[in-house]
């Protein structure tokens, strides 16, 4: 690879990378106290907490089973085989 292909790759890492971080920046919003009184903030903490909890979930079930089936995929000849001539 040479030097400018790198540079392009990693300014494009650098930039997708940025995307991806670009809702954090809300973390930064000024907001003012009227906002935040109780009428707001506790909804707005139960939706964290259910997001952070189905995502926890979602992630153990990706792992206890995804795991095992990459594995298996990943030793077995005959389903990359199929998948190959599909």
């Amino acid at each position: 690879m040479t030097m400018k292909r790198r540079w392009i790759a990693k300014t494009a890492t650098g930039l997708f990378a940025l995307a991806l971080l670009y809702p954090f920046s809300a973390f930064l919003a000024h907001i003012g106290p009227w906002q935040w009184d109780e009428n707001i903030r506790r909804p707005a903490l139960a939706s964290v907490r259910v997001s952070v909890l189905l995502t926890g979930v979602a992630m153990a079930i990706i792992v206890v089973l995804g795991t095992p089936v990459a594995a298996y995929i990943a030793r077995s000849k005959r389903v990359y085989c199929t998948l190959k001539d599909a």
